[in-house]
């Protein structure tokens, strides 16, 4: 049943091969299926076609190649395995039987005289001789690659419509057309016996291809009777297969726990064990995960160079880690990853491998660890090669066009494993949340830091500015108010002088008086012709130059005056409200840090509204309007502080 063969050593002891099927050379080493054999055997001999089918990794080929063969051979039977390829460079498949059965018949030394081209497979097994006294029996193996790989290779679609149409002809025994054809055309007769049948075929598929194998019914009616499903082993049958393979290597406890490996269940604990192997006759053991797990076993045993499989070898190795450990290299085999992930250099298989890790483990097992099913044609196609190859290692079943898991006690695997990796993802993205706001932090820190540190220092330079601003304004004023005053005296001296002469030449030669008292004629009235106005600007006389020149002189000193006056007065507003500010501030009981929030606060607040530098107004303004609510925030956060303290 399960795949071994004589361990390397040259003891008589056997060891597992995990995946790989029996050969017939190896029948002596085959366990567990002496009842499966029997049956099978005595189903070919009763009736011409058989249907062997059953779940993937039951064992199906191991049952015929090491099983079955032997017991045919002893009844005088000739097996012939046909494993027909289906690719772009091999030959059809009828020239594919045909050279498996003249290989076979070579290898025996037998001698055929009917192996005549061009014939059917009908005329060859009624015709030669050999066939009365040996039985032919034409296996075909996994039969169930007609209905696959015609998918990808459609040219063959032909191929199996000429196979099938031999087969229906054999097994039902019915003359072939073409043969009719050509002995009626001759009107010759057929001269060998063809009306008995002498060749017996089986056809060996996946169970979940029952119901395409139902098409073949319509051309094989006899398909519809005679079949037999290959079932799992179960407990007890289980336990035969690894006490016999393993003999005194493995006591039956030991022997009994590995396979509660294979079921659902804790064999951890001892209530649990014990009721697993009271139930042990009607546990279902899949033949290849018992393989996969004894051949694991015994890598790990070897490796520690140990004569016996012990209780306290199995509590090192127990039933989560070695599932677990032959489902991780399934998903590596399956992708083709062999990257130690410890590299920094991760290669594209292992990438693969993880894409459809998260896939099996998000889809194929609900919240519960039960196995869900997922449309075979939904599946990305990127990560299909991995899902077919899982499916080759017995760990994926398909089931017409859906998958799931091969086994319930994968899925609780799986299901551990996507618990471990959801863990894993939480925690590496609460770690780079937290790296973020850290960094965030740390940049903001510094970053209020620099400001802090330019803004204190700034708000020193700005107040040493304003400080000499002030002075200097206030130095200026003081001498524009000299100025002022010498110019004044000087522009009142010119006008006594002026007033004194009283003459002002003109360009007539003559001299005009200009009449100063209240009732001087108005300058702006030609006074040789007064009904023509003379220009509306009160400060130009043509007829008075003289005039002109003293009035605008006048108005110019009085203006410069009221600037003056006003900047003497901003410069006190703002020197008082400097002193007031300064005064508030030394009044203040609070915290340096706060004066500096301030600070930082108030430059803020003017680069928001995209104020350009503050001249000295601007900066007295500013303190004036915000001093207030900014100093009742400070105290504020003062108090909070404090409290907190």
């Amino acid at each position: 049943m399960i795949a071994t063969s004589i361990a390397p050593t040259g003891t008589k002891e056997a060891t597992f091969l995990g995946l790989e099927s029996y050969k017939e050379s190896q029948a002596d080493q085959f366990f567990g299926r002496e009842e499966e054999i029997k049956d099978l055997v005595q189903h070919i001999q009763y009736n011409t076609l058989t249907f062997l089918f059953g779940k993937s990794g039951t064992g199906k080929t191991s049952l015929l190649n090491a099983g079955v063969f032997p017991e045919l051979r002893e009844e005088d039977y000739i097996p012939f395995r046909i494993r027909l390829i289906y690719n772009s460079e091999s030959p059809s498949l009828i020239s594919q039987v045909w050279e498996v059965l003249k290989a076979e018949i070579t290898r025996l030394n037998y001698k055929v005289e009917a192996l005549i081209p061009g014939d059917t497979l009908w005329e060859f097994f009624h015709r030669e001789s050999l066939w009365k006294i040996i039985t032919p029996v034409l296996v075909f193996d996994q039969f169930e690659e007609i209905f696959t790989l015609t998918e990808k290779y459609p040219k063959r679609k032909e191929e199996v419509e000429e196979l099938l149409i031999e087969l229906a002809d054999l097994v039902e025994n019915q003359v072939p057309k073409k043969v009719k054809a050509r002995y009626l055309n001759s009107n010759a007769q057929i001269d060998y016996e063809y009306k008995k049948q002498r060749v017996k075929v089986l056809i060996s598929f996946r169970e979940d291809f029952l119901a395409e194998m139902e098409s073949i019914t319509a051309r094989i009616p006899s398909a519809k009777s005679v079949r037999y499903r290959l079932k799992p082993l179960n407990g007890y049958k289980a336990l035969e297969v690894i006490t016999k393979t393993w003999k005194s290597a493995i006591g039956k406890s030991e022997a009994e726990q590995i396979v509660t490996y294979t079921v659902n269940g804790n064999s951890g604990d001892n209530n649990s064990h014990r009721k697993l192997v009271s139930q042990f006759d009607v546990l279902e053991v899949e033949p290849a995960l018992l393989s996969q797990v004894c051949s694991k076993l015994e890598k790990e045993r070897g490796e520690e160079k140990l004569d016996k499989i012990s209780g306290e070898f199995l509590k090192k190795y127990p039933k989560e880690n070695i599932l677990s450990t032959i489902y991780t290299e399934a998903l590596k085999k399956s992708s083709g990853s062999v990257t130690d992930t410890k590299k920094p250099v991760i290669d594209k298989a292992y990438l693969l491998e993880q894409k459809a890790k998260k896939f099996i483990e998000d889809n194929l097992v609900n919240a519960k660890g039960f196995r869900e099913k997922f449309t075979y044609t939904d599946i990305n196609p990127g990560i299909l090669p991995v899902i077919d190859g899982m499916q080759s290692l017995i760990f994926i079943r398909r089931d017409g066009q859906y998958i799931e898991l091969a086994h319930d006690v994968i899925a609780a695997v799986v299901k551990k494993q996507r618990e471990k990796r959801l863990k894993a993802e939480a925690e590496k993205a609460f770690m780079v949340k937290a790296i973020i706001i850290a960094t965030i932090i740390l940049f903001v820190s510094m970053a209020v830091f620099a400001v802090s540190s330019v803004m204190s220092k700034k708000k020193l330079d700005d107040a040493e500015v304003m400080k000499k601003n002030a002075n200097t304004l206030e130095k200026k004023a003081i001498v524009d108010a000299k100025i002022a005053a010498q110019n004044k005296e000087l522009y009142a001296e010119k006008i006594d002088s002026i007033n004194k002469l009283g003459l002002i030449p003109n360009p007539s030669g003559n001299n005009i008086v200009i009449d100063t008292s209240e009732h001087a004629p108005d300058p702006t009235i030609d006074p040789i012709n007064p009904q023509v106005p003379t220009d509306p600007n009160p400060n130009l006389n043509p007829y008075n130059p003289a005039q002109t020149d003293i009035t605008i002189y006048i108005k110019t000193i009085e203006q410069k005056d009221q600037d003056l006056r006003n900047k003497e007065n901003a410069i006190a507003d703002l020197m008082n409200e400097n002193r007031k500010l300064q005064d508030d501030i030394k009044a203040l009981t609070i915290d340096p840090a706060f004066i500096k929030r301030y600070q930082t606060h108030l430059d803020t607040l003017m680069i928001v509204n995209r104020n350009s530098p503050l001249e000295v107004r601007q900066r007295m303004a500013a303190m004036k309007k915000n001093w207030q609510p900014f100093l009742e925030k400070m105290l504020l956060l003062q108090s909070k502080d404090t409290r907190r303290n």
